[in-house]
């Protein structure tokens, strides 16, 4: 479902919500769970209209997702720069294809970092 709908479902369980609809009618309209339609009008009720409609961002926030990167950005923005229509022998590497493997060679070599393979 598409941000768009998704607001546009909350926008209406606060409307019905408004107009005295009671929760459990609210979700059988929408086509949702009862704990769904309580939540949004929690926020409804506390943090008012326009937060209940937009909702929550889901993930970390970015200072909360910096603070664990293993990579910067820039960092992150090179070794997409150096793999990008170049395949490991052009960059002096005895694999054949991008893997895990031969990525993770490239960031150690170049940038000095020891990753794990699922960070890879």
């Amino acid at each position: 479902m598409t941000p768009d709908a998704q607001q546009e479902l909350r926008r209406r369980c606060v409307i019905y919500f408004r107009d005295g609809v009671k929760r459990a009618e609210i979700a059988r309209r929408l086509g949702l769970s009862r704990q769904w339609v309580t939540l949004v009008i929690k926020v409804y009720q506390t943090e008012g209209f326009e937060s209940a409609v937009a909702g929550k961002k889901r993930g970390m926030n970015e200072a909360a997702a910096q603070d664990r990167r293993l990579l910067t950005r820039e960092e992150e923005q090179k070794v997409a720069g150096w793999i990008i229509d170049k395949n490991p022998a052009q960059m002096k590497f005895d694999f054949a294809l991008w893997t895990a493997r031969a990525v993770r060679k490239l960031i150690h070599q170049a940038l000095k970092r020891d990753l794990s393979m699922s960070t890879v």
